[in-house]
């Protein structure tokens, strides 16, 4: 009887263990956008609702992908090892990248009066776009823009604030403001050049003659978050008026520039600028004409929930 007994509290004991180990686990996938496919190991479990969606799986290392039309897919692994996983994810728009809010320092104390103070700034999530606005697209908006440089794949330039501001509106979209830009520019490391701390004519269209122009919007490797050219190619327009000293009595939370002014910001550099000039915090102040062969853009955008 009593090895009866035993054998009953060991089979009961590893039944208990297996149920522990083996029981499948809950993974919740909740997305900023409904409607899209939840596919684990690539298998589809459904879409997700504004609720999210719960897909019962088994316990461990798991493959997660994430699609919906018209907007960047996420691929990414995850681990299962709890009763349940609640995995949070933003899609960007197609051509968008997703950048996180948060507190960053914006300017820089040892830069020009108008960079200074560097101070804290605190965002909300937004999107923008991976690349500068190019020619084929913009031309598709203006049909008659003559651009200053061949080439469908080079940015648009030459295009006025407020045509940078129409063509963004368009896509239902708008022009990023100067923090927005920076934040990009910088990522989440501080950097002083969106492709590192360091000027590199090499992974970057900076440094060049006058004449020779921009590159097309994908030429060189991303920066942080995936986006091409934040630092060179072409100056890009941002939503704000130009304040040289804006920083000194700026808003913290979300800030849009002043109120008015006569001139608009532009970040980033062209190809012909120097390591002083196509820094991340660099503010012009010398620009006062509508536009240029150097003046591009790209659009960003605030999240949403469908």
């Amino acid at each position: 009887m009593k090895r009866l007994a035993l054998v009953a509290t060991v089979v009961l004991m590893l039944g208990l263990v297996y149920w522990i180990g083996f029981r499948p686990g809950l993974l919740i996938v909740r997305t900023n956008a409904s409607g899209v496919t939840v596919l684990v190991d690539g298998t589809p479990y459904g879409e997700t609702t504004i609720d999210g969606l719960a897909v019962e799986v088994s316990r461990g290392a798991h493959f997660l992908r994430l699609e919906r039309e018209g907007f960047e897919s996420i691929e990414e692994s995850i681990l299962v090892q709890g009763d349940s996983v609640v995995v949070v994810r933003m899609l960007a728009p197609l051509g968008m990248v997703f950048i996180e809010g948060g507190t960053f320092t914006m300017g820089d104390d040892d830069g020009a009066y108008s960079e200074r103070p560097a101070h804290r700034v605190t965002l909300r999530p937004y999107f923008m776009d991976r690349t500068e606005v190019s020619m084929a697209d913009y031309r598709r908006f203006r049909t008659r823009y003559t651009p200053p440089f061949d080439g469908d794949g080079l940015p648009a330039t030459n295009v006025t604030w407020a045509d940078a501001t129409a063509f963004c509106r368009r896509q239902g979209k708008r022009l990023p403001t100067e923090a927005e830009w920076e934040r990009a520019c910088r990522g989440s490391d501080d950097r002083v050049y969106a492709n590192g701390h360091r000027y590199d004519s090499t992974v970057a269209r900076v440094g060049k003659g006058l004449y020779a122009g921009p590159v097309v919007v994908d030429e060189h490797p991303p920066g942080p978050e995936g986006i091409y050219h934040l630092t060179g190619n072409v100056w890009e327009w941002c939503s704000d008026w130009y304040d040289r000293g804006a920083y000194r009595n700026g808003d913290r939370d979300n800030p849009s520039g002043p109120r008015e002014g006569t001139r608009r910001a532009l970040r980033g550099g062209a190809w012909y600028s120097n390591e002083r000039y196509a820094r991340c915090t660099h503010r012009p102040g010398n620009f006062r004409a509508s536009k240029d062969p150097s003046f591009g853009f790209r659009c960003a955008k605030d999240t949403f929930i469908e």
